[in-house]
């Protein structure tokens, strides 16, 4: 399983983000990014387990999603699932789980400048949507990369590339 296009509908996915990014399209950028570590997180799942849980989105995020090593904020998989909570269930930045004192929120810059600016004393972080989109496919290329050269992760990963959405040309009928 190491030919390259087997992972295409991985790749698709991460390529999709990035038009978003490249239109402005803010909003579905972010989305789109916890969509994808959503997904990935449960391809990665154990084999037992037929749903993705927390504990696998928190797991990835932790193992594959790093940002630039300069960057003064650095991602922790509870902060990212709870951005992800706030923003895919009330188009917001605060979720039940910001209840936490330890949890981070994130906030969203969109300027031509990737860095992350950390405010501790508020808990928040201003995340730059260019790096986050930047991290989040450069956590599928590991991924993958993973992938190929564990054999294990690999099979089991292949073997749930079916529950992944592919797109495929639409052919109108007449």
């Amino acid at each position: 399983m190491n030919k390259k296009e087997d992972w295409s509908v991985l790749r698709g996915l991460t390529e999709q983000i990035k038009q978003c990014d490249a239109q402005g399209l803010v909003t579905p950028s972010i989305a789109m990014s916890f969509i994808c570590i959503d997904a990935m997180a449960s391809l990665a799942r154990p084999s037992g387990n037929s749903r993705v849980t927390r504990a696998d989105f928190i797991g990835w995020c932790d193992k594959y999603l790093k940002s630039n090593t300069q960057q003064q904020y650095q991602y922790s998989g509870k902060d990212v699932y709870a951005a992800r909570c706030a923003l895919l269930h009330t188009y917001g930045t605060t979720a039940e789980l910001h209840d936490k004192s330890d949890i981070m929120k994130f906030l969203y810059h969109d300027c031509n400048h990737l860095t992350h600016q950390l405010y501790a004393e508020e808990n928040t972080v201003a995340i730059s949507t260019k790096s986050l989109v930047i991290d989040v496919c450069n956590a599928v290329d590991s991924f993958i990369a993973e992938c190929t050269s564990n054999a294990s992760l690999g099979d089991l990963v292949v073997s749930r590339l079916d529950e992944v959405i592919t797109v495929v040309p639409y052919l109108a009928r007449s």
